[in-house]
């Protein structure tokens, strides 16, 4: 065969996958404007590693530790500890990455206009919404992982891959086992999608099947480890404590469109509605455009449970908004013409790239400091010699410093890792702490652990972060009766060590 003959065998292949490899580079370089060298550690992301350092190392979350997650990001954190802070960015990379390149297939297949543009537009959406994220953006939350997860459900259910109702069930199931709340927009497209099959018995006792599958071994695994009945105390009673009612979430849902504003996506929610209302009047709506809109409108009321609009909460809503968009900017093309499309797509696409161009070039060309490494750089010095040990280090109202537990494989003397009394004002009052505590008060326990493991430093930052009057007196009496200051800083507070 002739070099040419090759060449022009080779060249069809390339042309194929030439859009998969731009998805693939264009979501790693934007992914670098929220990875460790240049965003701050959060609370968040330091538990899950710290549950994933635990699991790791022999221990068990809920008994070893208190928090109210469910257990899939755990494992998934325990999966890439051996990658420090880096392990739970590169999980997520991938994610998006498989979510956006099988988008971009799905609007190919769809007949959709912009395929490639929507597919990119949805990374964007997923990684950096610019500087409306703190810190030009965040990683490793849990709803970082369900938004990718559900795009990639949805497109599995829509596609004629074998046996992909099973394999579809066993994501729904790690969904829930991710983020309690993800079971509402599975609720709006889901049953859709099952219902619009002809074989709808069989295709659902096999989705059925995946997502036993996927909860029950895990289940499993923590009936197994004792931990089954603090799991379901922690992740059920006390997560759903947080939620409000209904008067307050209408009240929520009212400032709904101010929040989508401040995110960059109320130009194409605006679009996706206007359109969705026309398909209406001309009856020309489908089962797809049913679920899609379903699964939005459920999206949008999850973001309401907890009472509280913080950032992670709208990601879940970017996959919805993505593959309606998609739909709508196609419509429009067909109703209107290619002018009046390409304008409208112009206004979505633009507007979340502009301050996307920024944090980017704040991450290659900037000269912002590695915050993550830089933050606990002298405390890490002072305790490195403890690598390994158990219960010689605890960081008082510092969540993000469980990083150093983590990265130092320092099992912490008490299983409250996060001080949770005030933490959010009217939701963790003393009284509920002490509800699912035996009747004893947080700070109680800390202190009783405390002198049981006789914890050699404690880093300290209620300072910054004060328990309350009486609690606050207690805690510093603790402190100046056992331990002498030997760091301070204004940034995580005093290191004290214990006196021999």
């Amino acid at each position: 065969m002739s070099v040419n003959q090759s060449f022009a065998k080779w060249l069809p292949k390339t042309k194929i996958a030439l859009p998969y490899l731009s998805i693939a580079l264009i979501t790693v370089l934007v992914n670098f404007s929220v990875s460790p060298t240049v965003i701050a550690n959060g609370t968040d992301r330091e538990v899950f590693r710290y549950m994933g350092m635990l699991i790791s190392l022999g221990g068990m979350p809920y008994l070893d530790a208190f928090y109210d997650k469910p257990p899939l990001i755990y494992l998934l954190a325990a999966l890439v500890h051996g990658m420090g802070p880096w392990g739970l960015w590169f999980l997520e990379c991938v994610f998006v990455a498989v979510a956006a390149m099988v988008f971009y297939r799905f609007a190919k297949v769809q007949g959709w206009v912009f395929p490639c543009l929507h597919a990119l537009l949805l990374v964007i959406w997923l990684r950096t919404p610019g500087e409306v994220w703190k810190d030009g953006g965040r990683y490793g939350d849990t709803r970082s992982f369900v938004a990718p997860l559900l795009m990639i459900l949805f497109v599995l259910l829509c596609s004629k891959i074998n046996k992909r109702f099973l394999i579809g069930g066993v994501i729904a199931g790690a969904l829930v086992m991710l983020q309690q709340e993800a079971l509402l927009p599975l609720m709006g497209f889901v049953p859709v999608l099952l219902y619009s099959h002809p074989r709808k018995i069989q295709i659902v006792s096999e989705f059925i099947m995946g997502v036993m599958l996927a909860v029950g071994s895990i289940l499993l695994w923590l009936y197994s480890g004792d931990a089954f009945g603090t799991f379901y105390t922690q992740t059920v009673d006390f997560a759903f404590s947080y939620h409000v009612s209904l008067l307050e979430r209408l009240g929520l849902i009212a400032m709904l469109p101010g929040k989508l504003l401040y995110f960059q996506c109320l130009v194409p929610l605006v679009l996706v509605v206007f359109v969705g209302l026309v398909m209406i009047r001309k009856n020309k709506i489908g089962y797809l455009e049913v679920a899609i809109f379903l699964a939005l409108f459920m999206q949008l009321i999850s973001i309401s449970l907890t009472g509280n609009f913080m950032w992670d909460y709208f990601i879940p809503i970017f996959p919805f908004l993505s593959l309606a968009t998609g739909f709508a900017v196609t419509r429009l093309w067909q109703w209107k013409g290619s002018v009046v499309a390409i304008v409208v797509a112009s206004a979505i696409y633009i507007t979340p790239f502009l301050p996307v161009a920024k944090v980017l070039g704040r991450t290659y060309f900037g000269t912002r400091a590695p915050d993550y490494y830089s933050r606990f750089a002298p405390v890490k010095q002072e305790i490195e010699h403890l690598h390994g040990s158990h219960g010689e280090f605890f960081a008082m109202r510092e969540g993000r410093a469980l990083s150093i537990n983590t990265d130092l494989e320092i099992i912490a003397p008490t299983k409250w890792i996060h001080y949770y009394v005030d933490k959010k004002a009217g939701h963790n009052t003393e009284a509920k702490i002490k509800k699912f505590n035996d009747g004893v008060s947080e700070l109680d326990s800390i202190l009783t652990d405390l002198e049981l493991a006789e914890t050699s430093y404690i880093l300290d930052n209620t300072g910054n972060l004060p328990l309350g009057r009486d609690p606050q007196s207690k805690w510093m009496a603790y402190l100046k009766q056992h331990y002498d200051p030997i760091l301070q800083n204004q940034k995580y507070g005093v290191l004290w060590k214990r006196r021999k």
